[in-house]
């Protein structure tokens, strides 16, 4: 069961690389679902979550793990950092670029994705299991994935 949740993660990143590849160019100046953000902002937060998944899985911690239900209320107020941070890593990248960055954080996720994930990793919003760590990368990109849909 353990290794389904990091399977599952690859199976959908590469589901999302393979829509980008296919995806025209002029395409990622168009605005996404979410407000302020064009494909391309949109594109390099899904880098920012593959790069995520990588660092935290490399960060045990000992402290008892929150409930995905507690990360996941964590965002909202950390909404105005979350676009921050994803701005930056989008900044002025083509589309070319951002695909290209895209596939090496995939690479770079599967990578992870092959080890066993710490029992704990400390994530931005706090603890969790590294399974669920795991989880809401999944997540992440699905329901990221029918934004840019």
């Amino acid at each position: 069961m353990a290794a389904a949740v990091p399977a599952a993660l690859i199976s959908q990143a590469e589901a999302v690389a393979d829509w980008l590849d296919a995806l025209p160019d002029a395409d990622f100046a168009s605005p996404s679902v979410l407000s302020g953000w064009q494909v391309r902002t949109l594109t390099g937060h899904l880098v920012q979550a593959l790069r995520g998944y990588v660092r935290v899985n490399g960060q045990p911690s000992d402290e008892r793990p929150i409930t995905i239900a507690t990360f996941v209320d964590r965002y909202r107020p950390a909404a105005e950092l979350i676009d921050a941070m994803t701005r930056d890593t989008t900044g002025d990248l083509s589309p070319t670029e951002l695909r290209s960055a895209y596939t090496a954080a995939l690479d770079l996720a599967r990578e992870a994705a092959a080890r066993p994930a710490p029992p704990v990793v400390l994530a931005p919003r706090g603890p969790l299991s590294g399974l669920d760590w795991c989880r809401t990368r999944i997540i992440e990109l699905v329901v990221h994935a029918d934004d840019l849909s």
